[in-house]
């Protein structure tokens, strides 16, 4: 199975998506699965295409285009994107919900993958069908929250997606 992994921040940064990231990939190719990574660039030191690893990793300016409003390079970004899904022809998209997500959803049918959706945080304003995470939810085949609140949070604001929310607490961990 070739996985697009779309994530709005990705190693050498360190957090707890990044690090999620570091073991979840290479667990994955472990199992005969292909990772590609999707990122933005934040260093302008690093390179647009890289190995981490064993990890493909393509980074775009979509942090910067995305702040600063700039058009011409957000439609850059978009056909490059776009040209990267063609090519590799992903059979579904693992998306970190975040700022970028935008982009993904402006290059949904180059891949013509279906979307898996994980989401780290969330906000009160965020939990709206008018909102990107709104988008997002509706374009997901299937969502997942990483704590049984974020479940609950989007199974308020989001109904009519019920049957596509998820959420698995870790072995060990008090369920709510």
């Amino acid at each position: 199975m070739e996985v697009l992994y779309w994530t709005d921040f990705f190693l050498p940064h360190i957090g707890g998506v990044e690090t999620f990231g570091g073991d979840l990939i290479p667990a994955l190719q472990a199992r005969g699965h292909e990772v590609t990574v999707v990122t933005s660039s934040h260093k302008t030191d690093l390179p647009a295409v890289e190995q981490v690893g064993s990890i493909p990793v393509h980074r775009f300016p979509m942090w910067r285009a995305l702040r600063t409003n700039d058009l011409r390079e957000l439609v850059s970004i978009r056909r490059a994107v776009s040209a990267l899904k063609r090519q590799i022809r992903p059979d579904i998209t693992h998306l970190h919900f975040g700022a970028t997500s935008y982009l993904h959803l402006q290059t949904r049918a180059a891949g013509g993958a279906p979307t898996l959706t994980t989401v780290h945080a969330l906000t009160q304003k965020s939990l709206t069908d008018r909102t990107l995470l709104g988008s997002v939810v509706h374009a997901s085949r299937a969502v997942n929250a990483v704590s049984g609140v974020g479940y609950q949070l989007l199974q308020r604001a989001f109904p009519e997606a019920a049957d596509r929310l998820s959420w698995r607490p870790q072995l060990g961990a008090p369920s709510r």
